[in-house]
């Protein structure tokens, strides 16, 4: 989990910020159950020997319904934007077909 979360984090940093909101949701997803655990452990559950995980992976999977439908968590976009400009060596801009777009200026080398 733990790794997941750095890489997570990581791609938040290093991406574009039409893509921030992707990213969010998969920590947040990804946090609920686990704070739901330790709060479990901790014994600061409103009901007593009632692990509260199980209905914090309802609010995961809520938070991923919206990615998808709302940020567009299964997009193919980011995949391809980072393919294209990985390989280019002088700039580009890139609008979709939902007038979203996407530059990249790279100094040429000589």
């Amino acid at each position: 989990m733990v790794v997941g979360l750095v890489i997570i984090v990581e791609a938040l940093f290093h991406s574009h910020r039409l893509f921030w909101g992707q990213s969010i949701a998969m920590m947040a997803s990804a946090m609920a159950p686990w704070l739901a655990n330790v709060i479990f452990f901790a014994g600061v559950t409103p009901v007593a020997y009632l692990d509260p995980t199980p209905f914090a992976f309802l609010i995961s999977v809520g938070v991923l319904w919206w990615a998808v439908y709302d940020v567009r968590l299964l997009d193919i976009t980011p995949v391809a934007l980072k393919a294209i400009f990985g390989n280019i060596t002088s700039g580009i801009i890139v609008q979709d077909a939902e007038s979203r777009w996407w530059h990249r200026m790279r100094q040429q080398r000589t």
